[in-house]
């Protein structure tokens, strides 16, 4: 947990490296209240551990298996291998977004076909006592198949199910936002140090940072596809992305540092529960 002007890009990283995750506190004005809060948070995670040591084991018979976006977590070998996930609190919901690849037959016509064959299976071992157990899942994938007679295909025939698209731009915003922080360091270096206090950004470097996150975010909702297939109900469930980054420009600009920005990425990073400093506070991923 950061504190007003601590170093959030140490903390990120011991909180990486430990499979837990940053909260970042910036408001004074109810500082006892939001230290609380952050700690409930914390004690939350170790108090509600239901399983530790698990594993997911993704595999399939049937489709081409091309990569596996887990977020933060650790992906051993090639696409279709095992995600180690470690620690699991009562309640905790992981979301992997599976990219596959399947030849399509030869239709004359018709829209819809079912393919069935991923299966998911989860190892763990149980909390308390250590028992290991298995759990296996299998998956039926529904697609859309457009037959037509020219050779290209009709504009957006099949729209991301909301809840992934959702997922898929999390990602896509957290890599966003990794670059931002990586322009920002190399700026630092650039200007000799970056004249800190302590380990404060200077601010003039924090308005650079603030006005570079506006227009990066600004040119990834114009060009990214995901963004631009989302229908009107996937755009206000988005919303509140939006909200959370107009949120890290504001506090860049006012010069509180970068900590709600490391704060945001371990909490969706993770897909686990962290208080980001931001004025709207919602203390879990989705």
């Amino acid at each position: 947990m950061g504190l007003f002007r601590v170093d959030p890009k140490a903390l990120h990283y011991i909180a990486k490296e430990s499979y837990g995750t940053y909260s970042s506190i910036t408001d004074n004005k109810q500082l006892d209240k939001n230290i609380m809060e952050a700690l409930a948070v914390c004690l939350a995670g170790f108090k509600t551990i239901v399983a530790f040591d698990t594993y997911v084991d993704i595999t399939s018979s049937s489709l081409e298996i091309t990569r596996v976006n887990s977020g933060g977590y650790t992906r051993r070998g090639a696409p279709g291998s095992g995600i180690s996930i470690g620690t699991l609190c009562a309640g905790e919901v992981k979301d992997l977004v599976i990219y596959f690849s399947y030849t399509c037959g030869s239709w004359d016509r018709g829209y819809y076909t079912t393919l069935s064959g991923i299966t998911a299976k989860v190892m763990y071992k149980d909390m308390p006592g250590g028992q290991s157990s298995t759990s296996t899942n299998n998956c039926s994938v529904s697609i859309a198949v457009h037959t037509t007679s020219g050779g290209s295909l009709p504009a957006n025939p099949c729209p991301p199910f909301p809840f992934v698209l959702q997922q898929i731009v999390r990602f896509k915003v957290v890599n966003l936002l990794t670059g931002v922080l990586q322009e920002l360091k190399a700026l630092k270096n650039d200007a000799g140090g970056a004249k800190e206090k302590g380990s404060v950004d200077d601010l003039v470097l924090q308005s650079i940072a603030a006005n570079l996150l506006q227009r990066k975010w600004m040119e990834f909702k114009q060009s990214d596809e995901s963004w631009n297939a989302a229908t009107p109900r996937a755009l206000l469930d988005l919303g509140s992305i939006d909200a959370d980054i107009n949120a890290m420009v504001g506090i860049l600009k006012e010069g509180w540092g970068v900590g709600c920005i490391y704060s945001w990425l371990s909490s969706h990073y993770m897909q686990r529960a962290t208080v980001t400093g931001l004025p709207a506070e919602a203390s879990v991923p989705h």
